[in-house]
């Protein structure tokens, strides 16, 4: 009886785990639309687990025309990457991402000085 229980619980935290590492990072968010204040602002992302090295991936839907800055950063700041600068609807884009396997990692945006609040439209990986 005991036994068959914990091969239940085992099962159970297998899923529960499997679940949690097919988001991280490997999988593509989804489509998230934050209000990115103008006045060179600032929106972040969700956050995801970093799996690799490589660089974070951003599928950017829509800017309502307007050129923003990305980067990736550990949540609560720290270890920010360098800026992905003007990068405008349409496009798919390679983000630097310096954040060291398994850190939980952040899209932050930045509006131009000049620039109207606007709602941004994209999807995301850390990788």
């Amino acid at each position: 009886m005991i036994k068959k229980k914990l091969v239940g619980l085992a099962g159970v935290l297998l899923l529960v785990a499997g679940g949690a590492s097919a988001y991280a990072g490997t999988s593509y968010s989804g489509t998230e639309s934050p209000t990115l204040p103008g006045g060179n602002g600032s929106a972040y992302s969700s956050s995801q687990i970093k799996a690799s090295t490589l660089s974070a991936d951003l599928l950017m839907n829509a800017t309502q025309g307007y050129n923003i800055d990305v980067r990736t950063e550990n949540v609560g700041g720290g270890n920010a990457s360098a800026w992905a600068r003007n990068v405008t609807g349409g496009t798919t884009r390679s983000i630097p991402s310096s954040q060291q396997v398994g850190s939980q990692v952040q899209l932050k945006f930045s509006a131009d000085l000049f620039s109207p609040t606007t709602v941004i439209n994209y999807r995301w990986r850390s990788n």
